[in-house]
C-alpha cells in the first residue's frame, strides 16, 4: 500500500524526478494546483544573515544565487547573487529588495525606492547631451534640451509704414542678412513670428525706431507682444509721445513668458497721431526682435 501511494505521488522516469506527475520534463518537477508550490526553511532562528537560499552551481564553480536573508530578528531582504567563483561564498550581492521594498543595486542596504550604486542606461536613441524628462504621469524618457542654440536676432528688411490708427504687426525676419540670425530655426519669417520648440521660459528683447513727421498732439505708443493662436497680449509696453514735427522716438521691451511647444508669438505696434507717414526704422541696431530659451 505504501508504496502504491509512493508511486502516485512520485513518478521517476530516466532519472528525472517528479512530483504529482509521472512524466517529468525536468531533472525535479513539481505539479501541483497551488502557488506554494515550494517551500523552503532554515531551521534556524530568525537573526542577522541567517540565509535561506538556493545556488546555481557547474561542476566546479558557484555562478549565481538567489537567497532569503534575515537583516535582524524581525526584518530581512531578498538578495540575489552572481560573479562566477569556485565556492558559494565568494558570490557577490548584485540585487537586493529590503523589507521596506527599497531596491537596490550594487547596494546590499537600499535607502529608497531605485538605489544604484554605479551607472545606469536608459535606451531611447534620445543621442548625446540629453536630459532625463518626464510627463503628467511620471514616465520618463531621454530628450534633447531646447536651451542650446534656440536664440535669434530677427531684423527689418526695410523701412515699414505705421499708418495712423492701424495695428501692424511688425515684419521681423532672420533671414536679411547682417547681424540677423537664428539658430535652431524657430523663427517663421514667412508670418514674422517665433515659434516656441518646447516647453519652457524664454525672455525676449525688442527695440524700435519710429520717425513722425507731424504729430499735432501728444498720443500714446503701444508695443505688444501677441499670441498667435491663441490670439491674446503677452506683454505690453507704452510710451506718451509728446507732439512735434520730424523727430524719432524709440520704445523697447525686455519680458520674460512661460510659452508651451508650437506657441507662436509675434510684435505688435499701433499708434493713433493722427500721422499717416510714420515709419519703423529698419536700422539694424535700433530696431530688433530678439530671445532665446531660459529653461
Amino acid at each position: 500500500m505504501l508504496l502504491l501511494l509512493m508511486s502516485y505521488a512520485i513518478g521517476v522516469q530516466a532519472q528525472k524526478v517528479g512530483i504529482n506527475t509521472t512524466a517529468p520534463k525536468m531533472q525535479l518537477e513539481i505539479n501541483a494546483p497551488d502557488s506554494a508550490s515550494l517551500l523552503l526553511q532554515n531551521q534556524q532562528a530568525t537573526a542577522t544573515n541567517v540565509k535561506t537560499g538556493i545556488y546555481f552551481n557547474t561542476a566546479n564553480r558557484s555562478v549565481a544565487g538567489i537567497a532569503a536573508v534575515s537583516t535582524s530578528h524581525l526584518d530581512g531582504k531578498l538578495s540575489f547573487y552572481t560573479y562566477s567563483t569556485p565556492a558559494v561564498s565568494g558570490l557577490r550581492e548584485r540585487l537586493t529588495i529590503n523589507d521596506a521594498g527599497n531596491v537596490g543595486i550594487n547596494t546590499p542596504e537600499p535607502t529608497a525606492t531605485l538605489d544604484v550604486n554605479g551607472s545606469f542606461r536608459l535606451r531611447n536613441d534620445a543621442g548625446a547631451g540629453a536630459l532625463l524628462t518626464s510627463d503628467a504621469n511620471g514616465n520618463a524618457s531621454w530628450q534633447q534640451p531646447a536651451t542650446p542654440g534656440s536664440s535669434f536676432n530677427a531684423l527689418l528688411a526695410a523701412d515699414v509704414n505705421l499708418f495712423n490708427g492701424a495695428t501692424v504687426v511688425i515684419p521681423f525676419r532672420t533671414n536679411t542678412g547682417g547681424t540677423a540670425y537664428d539658430d535652431a530655426d524657430d523663427f517663421d519669417n514667412t508670418t514674422n513670428g517665433y515659434i516656441a520648440p518646447a516647453d519652457g521660459v524664454y525672455h525676449f528683447d525688442v527695440s524700435a525706431d519710429i520717425y513722425f513727421s507731424n504729430v499735432t498732439n501728444p498720443f500714446t505708443l503701444s508695443l505688444s507682444c501677441r499670441n498667435v493662436l491663441p490670439a491674446g497680449t503677452i506683454y505690453e509696453v507704452k510710451k506718451r509721445i509728446a507732439a512735434g514735427t520730424a523727430f524719432t522716438e524709440t520704445i523697447t521691451a525686455s519680458f520674460t513668458a512661460r510659452l508651451v511647444k508650437n506657441q507662436r508669438i509675434s510684435m505688435v505696434l499701433f499708434q493713433a497721431s493722427g500721422d499717416n507717414a510714420a515709419k519703423i526704422s529698419s536700422c539694424a541696431f535700433c530696431t530688433r526682435f530678439m530671445g532665446y530659451r531660459l529653461y
